[in-house]
């Protein structure tokens, strides 16, 4: 006898109750059509950043999806193309950057913010702040890492800072 078994993925708004934090749930459901049931439940924070202050930083208007999903930024400077995609319900902004001339990129990875990201301008100069990052090949890397907003699980995050000025230069602060 064959299962019938249809898997969906649920968005919808919540509050975090430990933190209080804004956040979407992300439930995988697997309906069996006797038996009914979540599978999975994951809460997937709100990433806390300022759409303004990535503009003035980057110095580019993103490219934004339907629903404001997605936003897409896209820096050229001395031959690299720097792209930054921010994914603001999930918390994770995927970098990637590469040679203009060359479509394979030199460096990406996606990061898991669990703090905040914010623009600092200061005596250091102008860049993003990535606070409390777990940095990991993709956005899709909690399938098989587990909750990158674990703290029990993932200890010790990442800070990272990203300016474009006078070149393009990332930077890991501290861990």
């Amino acid at each position: 006898m064959i299962r019938d078994v249809v898997l969906r993925r649920i968005l919808f708004g919540s509050r975090n109750k430990r933190t209080g934090r804004k956040c979407k749930i992300q439930s995988t459901v697997e309906f069996d059509r006797t038996h009914s049931k979540v599978i999975e439940s994951e809460i997937m924070p709100e990433l806390k950043w300022n759409k303004t202050d990535f503009m003035e930083c980057l110095e580019v208007i993103p490219q934004v999806e339907d629903y404001e999903v997605e936003h897409f930024y896209e820096v050229k400077k001395n031959g690299l193309v720097l792209t930054v995609t921010v994914w603001q319900h999930e918390s994770v902004v995927f970098v990637s950057l590469r040679q203009q001339e060359n479509p394979a990129p030199l460096v990406e990875f996606a990061l898991f913010v669990r703090e905040a990201a914010r623009y600092v301008n200061d005596k250091r100069g102008e860049y993003l702040e990535f606070q409390n990052c777990i940095a990991a090949p993709s956005r899709f890397s909690y399938q098989e890492m587990g909750d990158m907003f674990d703290t029990a699980k993932f200890k010790h995050g990442l800070t990272i800072e990203l300016a474009i000025k006078p070149h393009i230069q990332l930077r890991h602060i501290r861990g």
